[in-house]
């Protein structure tokens, strides 16, 4: 069997090779159907302005090989999904993707070897991967091995924008990443009973109620490109909230 078929739809062993020209074969209306459980998909080209893509499948495995998504988001709603090897850069609104790049609400999913960079637009919602997981909580996430560049301009209304935001994921693994913001200084909003994820506006990376977190060796930069006129400026670069039993190990913190 050769290592890539000569028509790139060609599925050889429940491997599709997903190209520009043919991912409406299989995302149809953006959505990609139970049909194609227990696949994989390989995705070669640059993907443009496509807007969002859900994933209705399970068990599946989505690897890059030289794929680029441009102003395109993903919408992951089944369980048993592992992404790799892809790049994504977007300057978009993604307001119907709920402001993320990569959004998701399952158990088991695996993101490895990301490259994402977010020019976030002007006083707009935004994230680069966000979960919320069901209650009282999903399970598996493994996000290793990645890099991401965020740079968000919530400067003059209080809307959120967090490279990384999880809530509700016991047992996950975060590891072995490279987090990059740029964000500007805002108000902390502290609610009746402390601060929470929903106190912070402006965040690097959030973890809130995901029992077994284990957050080891990432490097995070967190650096301020605007401050508002307001008494209490604040920026974090890592705030945990609600994890029992977590190991914050090995990590590296800048901030400027």
């Amino acid at each position: 069997i050769p290592d890539a078929p000569d028509e790139p739809d060609i599925v050889q062993n429940e491997t599709v090779y997903m190209t520009p020209e043919n991912i409406g074969n299989y995302f149809k209306d953006n959505n990609l159907e139970s049909d194609y459980d227990n696949r994989v998909f390989v995705f070669e080209g640059s993907f443009n302005n496509l807007g969002k893509m859900s994933i209705n499948a399970q068990n599946i495995t989505i690897k890059g090989d030289g794929a680029v998504f441009k102003n395109t988001a993903f919408d992951i709603c089944q369980d048993n999904v592992s992404m790799s090897n892809l790049k994504f850069d977007l300057d978009c609104d993604l307001s119907d993707n709920d402001g993320a790049v990569i959004l998701f609400n399952t158990n088991n999913l695996y993101l490895d070897n990301l490259d994402i960079s977010y020019n976030v637009p002007l006083n707009t919602e935004a994230y680069a991967i966000c979960g919320v997981g069901n209650t009282p909580s999903s399970r598996n996430l493994r996000i290793t091995n990645s890099r991401i560049n965020f740079e968000g301009h919530n400067d003059n209304v209080n809307v959120y924008n967090c490279a990384v935001k999880i809530i509700n994921y016991d047992d996950s693994v975060i590891e072995n990443n490279t987090i990059t913001t740029s964000l500007p200084l805002k108000d902390v909003n502290h609610g009746a009973h402390g601060t929470s994820l929903d106190s912070d506006f402006v965040l690097s990376v959030g973890v809130e109620n995901s029992d077994n977190l284990k957050f080891i060796n990432n490097t995070i930069i967190s650096e301020v490109n605007y401050r508002q006129d307001s008494l209490y400026p604040t920026l974090d670069a890592f705030l945990i909230s609600k994890c029992d039993n977590a190991l914050i190990e090995n990590n590296s913190i800048y901030m400027s």
